[in-house]
């Protein structure tokens, strides 16, 4: 089979389409028990990963994010990438931590090697992307909104610039984004930051990173914008308040197509290096290395959540590992 690199993909982001908002229950289940809303939390070993139920449609190059329901309960929202096919997938599925079952959704949307997601107002907004428009696949301007509520998405005001392979935060109901691959751009290989207003609808633009992160992936902790990897080590973080960027202490060892993921103040940066997790902390500028996943990829997507008893998690979802068919599906759950 042959893999495309991500930055060479051809899909649309602008393409959305929503009917009704009933859900609509995956079949078959995997025969893993269901999880109560109370959680076996204190039965996991610390600094460990454990397998949940596989994706029900596998995926690369894929945008997650974490927005509980209205019971209180987390869910994981998976939107877009390639299947083992290379095939666009625009099915959106759902896993519901509490109930340990994946659902899938009426709305239909179909993204690939975007700028990654941010939670705003609990919906979920993504940036960029890939599309082939008739001359070979061109980076995308387009933003998205995708309200779980009412199941559908909703354009905004795109990127100033086209922008694939970039990285996103929020801080303060803001959107901020350094971007990647840009075909609109005199230098393809960007590191611009921008930053939308979901109240004016509006992007403004701000310094920009001083190292490219293509591929890279980050987090925001205690109000700054951190950014990881990208094809190196570097570590450079970002102060709203000063609008000014800082490089921080490298990871142990370059990633690229990794996931970010924030939980108790530390950024963690997972896979893009074979099954290797780091983790970042602010306080002491120090990087350490955690427990493995259980299977290494890369092109994934994480997000954290805290559960019904209050205990932070990370799930980490899908991507690609040569030879491994199982990672396209993978859903794997980390205890700090």
């Amino acid at each position: 089979m042959t893999r495309p690199l991500p930055l060479f993909v051809a899909l649309s982001l602008a393409a959305f389409a929503a009917s009704s908002c009933r859900d609509e229950i995956t079949s078959p289940q995997p025969s893993i028990p269901e999880q109560p809303a109370s959680g076996p939390d204190f039965a996991l070993a610390p600094n460990s990963w454990t397998a949940r139920p596989p994706i029900p449609t596998g995926r690369q190059n894929l945008d997650a994010a974490v927005v509980n329901n209205s019971a209180g309960q987390p869910v994981l929202y998976v939107i877009g990438g390639l299947n083992p096919l290379d095939e666009p997938v625009s099915r959106i599925e759902a896993y519901n931590y509490s109930t340990n079952r994946w659902i899938t959704k009426a709305a239909r949307g179909s993204s690939v090697a975007t700028n990654g997601v941010g939670i705003i107002g609990g919906k979920l907004y993504i940036s960029g992307g890939t599309a082939d428009h008739g001359e070979g696949p061109q980076s995308i301007a387009a933003l998205v909104a995708y309200d779980p509520v009412r199941d559908a998405f909703s354009s905004k005001a795109s990127l100033p610039h086209t922008s694939s392979n970039g990285v996103s935060g929020v801080i303060s109901g803001r959107l901020y984004v350094v971007t990647g691959l840009c075909d609109d751009c005199g230098s393809r290989i960007t590191r611009n930051l921008y930053r939308y207003n979901p109240g004016t609808n509006a992007w403004k633009a701000l310094t920009s990173c001083p190292n490219a992160h293509l591929s890279g992936a980050g987090g925001v902790i205690n109000g700054k914008f951190y950014v990881a990897g990208g094809g190196s080590a570097r570590l450079d973080v970002y102060n709203p308040a000063t609008n000014s960027w800082k490089a921080l202490a490298p990871m142990p060892r370059a990633v690229s197509g990794a996931a970010g993921a924030v939980i108790k103040n530390k950024l963690y940066i997972i896979g893009g290096n074979g099954r290797t997790v780091y983790a970042y902390d602010p306080v002491t500028n120090k990087w350490t290395t955690k427990a493995p996943l259980l299977t290494g990829r890369y092109w994934l997507a994480a997000a954290s959540l805290i559960t019904p008893s209050g205990n932070p998690k990370i799930l980490a979802v899908g991507g690609y590992s040569t030879g491994d068919e199982g990672a396209f599906t993978a859903n794997e759950l980390y205890t700090p």
